[in-house]
């Protein structure tokens, strides 16, 4: 994931078929916001404390593409992810 203000600040987006990983360094409140590629439909959202990483479960997700934003550090950070 790319984005940020603070240099040192950084985001690690990874996920398994039914979890979607996000790690903070260093630790950081989030906003998270997963919308369903296709559709342009938030499939999920959700506010998070600080904390060094965040869990969010993906198995309700039907197959397909998605678009991962996290606000963290002040600043958007954005990726995507398939569910196959």
């Amino acid at each position: 994931m790319g984005g940020g203000k603070a240099p040192m600040a950084r985001v690690f987006a990874s996920f398994d078929e039914n979890t979607l990983f996000l790690t903070f360094a260093p630790s950081s409140s989030c906003q998270v916001t997963i919308t369903d590629s296709q559709t342009n439909t938030v499939v999920y959202s959700g506010v998070f404390g600080v904390d060094s990483t965040q869990t969010i479960p993906l198995a309700t997700l039907p197959a397909g593409e998605y678009e991962l934003s996290v606000f963290a550090y002040g600043a958007w950070w954005e990726g995507e992810f398939e569910i196959e």
